[in-house]
Order: C-alpha cells, then structure tokens, then sequence
C-alpha cells in the first residue's frame, strides 16, 4: 500500500473539510485503453486485437481478485487520508465498463451474456471496497447510462445493472458515451 501518500492527502482533506465540503477520491483502471508495457499485452473483459495494434487478453478469475484487490487497497489509502467519498469510474469505456458492455463483453462464462453476468466482476470490485473500508466512507459510482454506439447498452439496461450494483454503493453518477479503441 501507498501508506507514504497519507500525510499529504491528509493536508489535502483538512483544506477540503474546512470549506464545509466532502472530499472524493475517483478510483479507476483503463482496462484494455491501458498502455502495455514493454510491448506486452493488455486486459479486458476478452481477446482481441484493437485497431492500434494492441493484444488484449482475457482476464481470468485470478487477475479479477489481484484488480479487486488493488481497488479495495487503494479505497483504504484514501480511508486512512480522510477521503468521504470512494468514486469508482466505471464509466466511459474504463474496464469496469468494458464487462458492463455487450459491446466489449463477449464473454460465455459467468462474466458475460446477461446483465447480471456482466456487471458480477465489477461488483466484485465494490463489494471488496465495501469489505476492505466498511461503512466509514461513501462509494460511490460513475456510470454510462448510455454507451451511445451501435450494440451498447441503454437506459433500461442501465437501470438493471445499477439495481443489481444498489447493495454496493451509495450514489450513482451518471453520464453517457464509451470510448472506442
């Protein structure tokens, strides 16, 4: 953990909270708009080649714990920097976003099809939060409502996955749109 970061986010939310107001954190990975390293490849929901000429592979269970994981580590960092509120940008084209897409999500395992399906390993990233920082701070989710391309999900199936994500979170911020590779 980036325990080192904490007195500095600590002056940060001291400036916040004197001005009366609740500091948020955003919380994100790119997923498959990740840059690879080395040449490598880079993760998403499933395997393919994008039109710049990056390998994406197929995150398997053990890559979605480590990513959870990683989500739940850095929500405590913030937790011990006196953040309020854990925002988690799964919005956009992100890689949460990309399993909450049929689009992006091709998937015939239990990550992929229905909406449920779909949106079970981001609710794996929230849920490890919730576990990892309790009650203590709000979570909060940055959503697509539309992903606005042909094949995306729209309102109807937005409202089904923030009802299947209502146990989770506390608020949900919505935009709309999803970048393309």
């Amino acid at each position: 953990l980036r325990w080192h970061q904490i007195p500095n986010m600590r002056r940060m939310t001291t400036g916040i909270h004197a001005y009366g107001a609740l500091a948020s954190a955003e919380l994100n990975h790119g997923g498959f708009m990740s840059t690879p390293l080395n040449g490598g490849e880079v993760p998403g929901p499933c395997a393919c080649t994008l039109k710049n000429g990056y390998e994406v592979r197929e995150m398997n269970e053990e890559e979605m714990n480590l990513i959870a994981d990683y989500f739940a580590d850095a929500a405590e960092v913030c937790a011990a920097g006196n953040f309020d509120i854990i925002n988690v940008h799964a919005g956009h084209g992100w890689l949460l976003g990309q399993f909450f897409s049929p689009v992006t999500n091709k998937r015939t395992d239990q990550y992929g099809g229905t909406i449920e399906n779909r949106a079970r390993f981001p609710k794996m990233v929230l849920q490890r939060i919730r576990d990892r920082i309790g009650d203590s701070m709000l979570i909060k989710i940055r959503f697509s409502a539309s992903e606005l391309c042909e094949g995306g999900y729209e309102i109807e199936e937005a409202i089904k996955t923030i009802q299947y994500l209502q146990d989770v979170v506390d608020m949900v911020q919505c935009s709309v749109g999803t970048l393309s590779d």
